[in-house]
């Protein structure tokens, strides 16, 4: 949570050993997500608004301790003074199967912490349509075809190649 703290919130706080399994900076880069919240003279005050993604193995299946996790840091961060009172949080913890008991949306701090269970292919979907079908579109794109380059391959999903390592010894 050290990490976590120093480069979402710019402070040089000590945080648990907790690790969060993925969070987004606005770079794009692993950390948590967050908008900044601003005062009437438009400076800086705090954050507003912040999102975690709480990514579970295939095998695990979504329940409450599973839940809890992402709450556990969001009060880590209340504690230490880096949420408010005018914060919201969206937790989000994706696995690829949820506790039948466990399905509903849990809500801490007067429901403004929010902590989500999705299952991977939904959150493909909802990310899916959320682009409009953007990909399709794309395919079909005359400028692209225009530049001479080759949308299907471009678009097509990237297959992982693998080398092999020849670890008998070379005498």
């Amino acid at each position: 949570m050290s990490e976590v703290i120093r480069r979402i919130f710019g402070k040089d706080v000590p945080g648990s050993k907790q690790r969060p399994d993925f969070a987004m900076l606005p770079d794009g880069s692993a950390g948590f997500y967050s908008r900044d919240s601003h005062d009437l003279g438009h400076d800086v005050a705090g954050v507003s608004r912040l999102v975690i993604a709480e990514i579970k193995k295939v095998e695990v299946i979504i329940g409450s301790k599973e839940k809890e996790q992402p709450w556990r840091y969001v009060k880590e961060l209340i504690k230490k003074g880096l949420i408010t009172e005018a914060s919201t949080v969206t937790c989000y913890v994706l696995g690829s199967r949820i506790d039948p008991t466990e399905t509903g949306e849990r809500t801490e701090w007067s429901d403004r912490v929010r902590i989500i269970p999705v299952n991977y292919n939904v959150f493909i979907r909802r990310a899916e349509k959320r682009m409009l079908g953007l990909r399709d579109k794309l395919r079909d794109a005359p400028f692209l075809k225009d530049i001479g380059l080759d949308a299907q391959a471009y678009l097509a999903p990237s297959k992982g190649s693998q080398t092999t390592l020849d670890l008998r010894s070379r005498g």
